[in-house]
């Protein structure tokens, strides 16, 4: 790989050691992915020199392309054709993979009578529990989700980056150790605690249990390799300068959609049987005046716990009195707040959408990477598209899509192109898969969870 080029791959250590830049690839293709794992395949003859390093069992590599650092990640395979000449092909994964193989713990690092461990430690250590009401040692009350920092200390805010980067440094770097560096706050991403988009996060891995709050938030997961670790950050997404239209030989193809709400009101089913079950209502009144339309649907949060007061006696714990008797302050708080967060989770969902899948070709005036004050754009920007021109009274229809992932390619002649992508291909059966696997192992991760 020539030293000018615009992607260079270079060889690492486990201890953040650069090794040397790699040259010869037969081909290689970078493809970082906005909330997900990406990966860097790459090619070369199995007998280049560079071989002995990436055969190491803490090989790691960078890819920096137009000048910025792209991905880092460790190889995690190595294939080898067996044949005289032969070329041996790595996968490289994205750091983002920090996230997806730590465990977001109920308790990850000691406070108050809880040790941070996953037994035990005696019969007044609630372990991988919160307990908010005195209770006999040896006995069980409290929550079995974690909980933030401003739940606990009763504050009004708490911002989509501060939670996020709140569980990734109790679990990441305090609890498992991992040589990293979270950024600072600095405060983006919207109130996630009074808009009810905390996650509720049980020892699912963390990078399933933000995915929602990531969505609601429109910030991006950034994992770079630094001197002496990883630097853990997110990004918040900026809007591109220009609006994209159809004749602009940008667009290579694509489609485009936009649908009104199907939940302008949500009925919450919580805890309880028959006449004993909790409700509440959540209510989009906005939604329901711009459209003129109403529309109501259940959804259940029959899971929500309730911890019950020793004041209040067997026949009286009933669910759709709870709030109402003398159970601890901090209990109801958190009962009303986990049934509006369903609430809400339903109205997001049934939301109206507009929305793009589109795929970017590169021009002189429009490409994926480097430098954002010199038109790149990154994974989490937002791209407008002028999808119809104006029709009698009907304004231009302009709809945004995040940009979801590129692919950039290195060929056996040494040319480099990238492509950008615009949110979720739904015609591309290897996204569907994934999607779907991801799907089934996060339900089945929570449903373990729960047990």
């Amino acid at each position: 790989m020539a030293s000018d080029s615009p992607l260079i791959l270079s060889a690492y250590s486990g201890a953040f050691a650069h090794q040397q830049d790699i040259d010869g690839l037969v081909s290689a293709t970078v493809n970082p992915l906005r909330n997900k794992v990406g990966t860097t395949v790459f090619e070369l003859p199995s007998d280049h020199p560079t071989n002995e390093w990436l055969q190491k069992d803490d090989a790691r590599v960078v890819a920096t392309y137009l000048g910025r650092q792209e991905m880092s990640g460790p190889c995690r395979l190595a294939a080898t054709e067996l044949q005289k000449d032969g070329t041996t092909t790595y996968t490289v994964e994205d750091d983002v993979r920090i996230w997806q193989n730590t465990l977001g713990w109920v308790r990850p690092v000691a406070s108050g009578s809880s040790q941070g461990q996953a037994a035990a430690q005696s019969l007044s250590d609630d372990a991988q529990a919160v307990s908010t009401v005195a209770h006999p040692a040896g006995t069980d009350a409290g929550y079995g989700a974690y909980v933030f920092d401003a739940q606990a200390s009763g504050a009004a805010s708490l911002t989509a980056e501060a939670a996020i980067k709140e569980l990734t440094f109790r679990n990441i770097v305090q609890r498992v150790g991992r040589p990293a560096t979270v950024m600072p706050d600095l405060g983006r991403g919207g109130n996630a605690l009074s808009a009810g988009k905390l996650p509720v996060v049980r020892n699912v891995d963390l990078l399933s249990a933000l995915q929602d709050l990531l969505n609601w938030s429109g910030l991006t997961l950034t994992a770079r390799q630094g001197a002496n670790g990883f630097l853990l950050d997110v990004r918040a997404g900026a809007v591109y300068p220009n609006k994209l239209t159809l004749d602009s030989g940008i667009i290579t193809d694509g489609t485009g959609q936009r649908a009104k709400p199907n939940a302008t009101r949500i009925l919450v089913g919580g805890p309880g049987d028959d006449t004993a079950r909790a409700y509440t209502t959540v209510v989009d009144a906005a939604a329901e005046a711009k459209y003129a339309d109403v529309i109501e649907v259940l959804k259940d949060a029959s899971s929500v716990n309730l911890t019950w007061a020793s004041s209040v006696s067997a026949a009286y714990q009933v669910a759709k009195y709870y709030a109402l008797q003398t159970n601890a302050a901090a209990d109801i708080a958190a009962f009303q707040a986990a049934m509006l967060a369903t609430g809400q989770e339903g109205l997001t969902d049934g939301a109206a959408k507009s929305g793009l899948s589109m795929t970017l070709a590169e021009t002189d005036t429009f490409h994926y990477g480097g430098d954002p004050a010199k038109g790149g754009v990154l994974l989490g920007d937002v791209i407008p598209v002028q999808v119809t021109p104006a029709i009698g009274s009907a304004p231009a229809l302009i709809l945004t899509g995040t940009v979801s992932g590129a692919t950039i390619t290195l060929d056996d002649q040494g040319g480099v192109k990238a492509q950008t992508q615009v949110g979720d291909r739904t015609d591309d059966p290897d996204q569907q898969l994934a999607d779907a696997i991801a799907g089934l192992q996060t339900a089945l991760r929570r449903a373990a969870a729960r047990k």
